[in-house]
């Protein structure tokens, strides 16, 4: 796959057989599944997702799964805990954050396992090219779940609310799914 960054916007040529596109039904899922928890979340105050009133909205086992991930992700990036943060990022599968060959702590230098495991390679072998943190390498890990989306959900619900949550903290840092896909047009596909 190559990808090109310019000002914003991104372009993805993908050359990866193992891709799998998302089809309309899998992006309006993801669009509606954002919105339902996003309106739990305070983006312009604290960004925390609100458990109790989800709750008190009698909100899908799913909006309150996704919820607390990314609670936790929040939290952990407010302490400042980076590494148990990028650890919890590839951790897609289980608390255990044991997921094939490259979503746990490190690779093991064997080939991806599956499309999960292959987006997680293609963000760690981003942020080793580009420095950890590095924006585009970001924006092209959401792109990427957002276009897979629907082969994602199928793993598992744990997968599934935890690429949302990733989308939603991204999203947090720049005042929310609407202002996420208006900086980048690339992700506008796949957000409300």
């Amino acid at each position: 796959m190559v990808t090109v960054f310019s000002n914003n916007y991104i372009q993805v040529y993908a050359h990866d057989t193992g891709v799998v596109e998302n089809n309309e039904k899998g992006s309006s899922e993801l669009k509606k599944s954002l919105e339902t928890v996003e309106q739990y979340i305070d983006m312009d105050g604290d960004k925390k997702f609100d458990e109790s009133l989800a709750r008190e909205d009698n909100a899908s086992k799913d909006t309150i799964e996704t919820g607390r991930i990314y609670n936790e992700m929040v939290r952990l990036e407010n302490q400042g805990e980076h590494d148990a943060l990028v650890e919890q990022r590839r951790s897609w599968i289980s608390e255990a954050t044991k997921y094939g060959n490259w979503c746990d702590k490190g690779d093991k230098g064997a080939p991806p396992i599956d499309l999960l495991d292959r987006q997680c390679q293609k963000y760690d072998k981003c942020y080793a090219a580009n420095g950890w943190g590095n924006t585009q390498c970001d924006i092209n890990f959401l792109h990427n779940i957002g276009r897979n989306f629907d082969s994602i959900k199928n793993i598992s619900a744990y997968a599934k609310n935890y690429a949302k949550a990733a989308v939603l903290l991204f999203a947090g840092k720049v005042g929310g799914t609407q202002a996420l896909a208006e900086k980048f047009p690339a992700l506008a596909p796949y957000l409300p």
